[in-house]
């Protein structure tokens, strides 16, 4: 439930960015505390690291977790949208089933180290938010096609000014929103506008 907020209010690649952050301290400082195998002698030790992966969880949860499918929904153009959900989908299921059957093994000839290798993806994960993640929030779909079409790069999403059809949707949208009373006058705009292009 926090997530709606957090997702909606801090945008998503703000969320995406501090989410993929916290996860990779939490990882490293279960790796870094497990590295040299004190943490099976001090109970104190054990339970910063149980600590850490709740942590670890509470963080995901806040962010990727949701966040993935999200953006999977928004970044797609429209005529790839449902295939690049398709894809995405596939691509998580297929990389848990084999990342579940060799942990074991890995944690079984590493240990704890085996956090040290999940840390680093957390922190492959803020390089990728940072250079090639766009910030969706606040726009329609149409305007995202447009910016994706006109190629702007990813990291400029939240300050472009969009000036097509999906721009004008929006504010006529927002107009309704305002709660003014002439909502059917405005949808009827808008079927204009749409049976226009």
């Amino acid at each position: 439930m926090v997530s709606f907020y957090t997702l909606t209010k801090l945008g998503r690649r703000v969320n995406m960015l501090v989410g993929a952050c916290l996860m990779g301290a939490m990882m490293l400082g279960v790796g870094s505390a497990t590295a040299n195998g004190s943490v099976s002698l001090l109970p104190a030790a054990q339970n910063r690291c149980v600590a850490m992966l709740i942590l670890w969880y509470v963080f995901f949860g806040l962010s990727w977790g949701p966040g993935v499918w999200i953006l999977g929904g928004e970044v797609g153009t429209g005529q790839l949208r449902e295939r690049t959900l398709l894809l995405s989908s596939l691509g998580s299921f297929a990389t848990s089933v084999p990342i579940n059957f060799v942990n074991p093994f890995v944690q079984a000839a590493i240990g704890g180290r085996t956090a040290i290798i999940y840390g680093s993806f957390s922190v492959g994960a803020m390089a990728f938010v940072y250079f090639y993640l766009p910030e969706t929030k606040d726009r329609s779909l149409e305007e995202l096609d447009e910016m994706f079409q006109q190629k702007v790069p990813t990291r400029a999403f939240k300050h472009h000014l969009c000036t097509g059809l999906g721009a004008q949707i929006r504010e006529l949208e927002e107009r309704d929103c305002d709660g003014d009373g002439d909502g059917d006058a405005k949808t009827k705009r808008i079927e204009h506008v749409e049976g226009a292009v």
